[in-house]
């Protein structure tokens, strides 16, 4: 037969089991404390990722509106250009050589306009540029027959 060991425990203070779970409890809150600062910054780096690209998107829209006002106001003022290529003929059956400035103020308020009519062997060309003073202005060009 088999002998029965008797089970022997140790009862320890309640001190010291106070101070062990203390040291434990603390550093399982430094553990989740390190964790959430730790998500937190992954999450700013995330969000400041989506708003950068998001301002980027903005710019960039902007940018392009202004571009293609720009084409239309260099549309219209070739148009124009048009327009007073005929008046000046009537007015001047010789000319050869025209260029229309509108400063600023004229189209908007702080651009220019510059209008360029060569005519040579009934034939104009019309070179519109909008804002010419821009860095880089639109540019349209027209040639166009004249009867004389």
């Amino acid at each position: 037969m088999k002998a029965r060991r008797k089970h022997v425990t140790f009862r320890r203070s309640s001190v010291a089991d106070s101070s062990t779970a203390d040291v434990i409890s603390q550093q399982m809150v430094k553990r989740r404390s390190g964790m959430v600062t730790a998500l937190v910054i992954v999450l700013l780096m995330i969000l400041v990722a989506i708003v950068s690209q998001f301002m980027q998107r903005v710019v960039r829209d902007r940018h392009q509106m202004l571009r293609q006002f720009h084409l239309q106001q260099a549309m219209q003022l070739a148009t124009a250009g048009e327009f007073r290529l005929r008046i000046l003929l009537k007015q001047q059956p010789d000319i050869q050589n025209h260029t229309w400035e509108l400063p600023p103020g004229t189209i908007h308020q702080t651009n220019s306009g510059r209008v360029q009519i060569n005519l040579r062997d009934g034939t104009a060309t019309i070179v519109a540029r909008y804002p010419s003073n821009d860095e880089t202005p639109v540019q349209i060009s027209r040639t166009i027959r004249v009867q004389p």
